[in-house]
This record gives structure tokens, sequence and C-alpha cells, in this order.
């Protein structure tokens, strides 16, 4: 567990937002990588021409998450913006994997549309971190 203190003249909520979100960023990201790897068991037995495509999608996924707790456990106090930067990647990569393959655009907009929700699990409510969350998908 990360321990964030605020320092002087910080927001004290921010620094206890930092700090929860970093509590939740462990079990939200391995509970990505269970996605993933869900997801491309699914998509590789429907469309199996799919399958390179797929397997460096979720290795390129895996990876970024990965990176992504690193990141946040060392720069605990900037978990939001990390944790904001993470979805957006993977968001950038779903789109262009759908892209990529030929995916119908409507199963990209649903796909987007579950990122921005989840980052909401990540952020607690606030009008600084909500404008945050929208910076992506507009």
């Amino acid at each position: 567990m990360t321990v964030v203190r605020a320092r002087e003249g910080d927001d004290p909520y921010a620094a206890e937002t930092s700090r929860q979100v970093g509590e939740r960023a462990a079990p939200g990201l391995l509970f990505f990588g269970l996605c993933v790897v869900l997801s491309s068991i699914f998509d590789i037995a429907r469309f199996p021409e799919r399958t390179p495509w797929m397997l460096g999608f979720a290795a390129v996924s895996l990876a970024l998450a990965t990176i992504c707790l690193l990141l946040v456990r060392r720069y605990a106090d900037s978990s939001t913006l990390i944790l904001i930067g993470f979805v957006n990647l993977i968001g950038m990569g779903l789109n262009a994997y759908h892209a990529i393959v030929g995916a119908p655009v409507a199963m990209c907009l649903w796909t987007l549309t579950g990122l921005v929700c989840s980052t909401a699990v990540f952020l607690r409510w606030g009008r600084v971190n909500q404008a945050l969350a929208s910076v992506g998908p507009r």
C-alpha cells in the first residue's frame, strides 16, 4: 500500500483522491488484465483470422497495465493522471485494432464507452476529475 501525504499548500482533497485511486489501481488493473485475456480468447475463437492482431493487442495492453501499475506505485501522487492516460492509450489502441481488422464501428463505440465508464471506478467524483476523464473521448 502506498501512502500519499499532502505537501504544504497542497489540496487535501487532491491528496486523498490520489491515495484512494492508488489503492484501487492494482485490483482495477488486475481486472482489466483478466478482461483482456477473456476478450482475446473469445475474439480468437470467433475470428481466427484476427489471431496475430489480437495477441499483439493483448500483449501491448498487458504491458501497458504493468507499466501503469509500476508508475502508480512510484508516483502515487500522480495516480489519477497516470490512470487517465492509461485508459486513453487503451482506447486509442482499441480504435486502431478495430480499424485494422475491419470490425464494425459500433463495436468500437461500445468498447470506448466501457473504458470511459471504467475511469469512474478509479476516480472519486469532483469537477476536476470529471473534466480530466472526459478529455480523452472528446
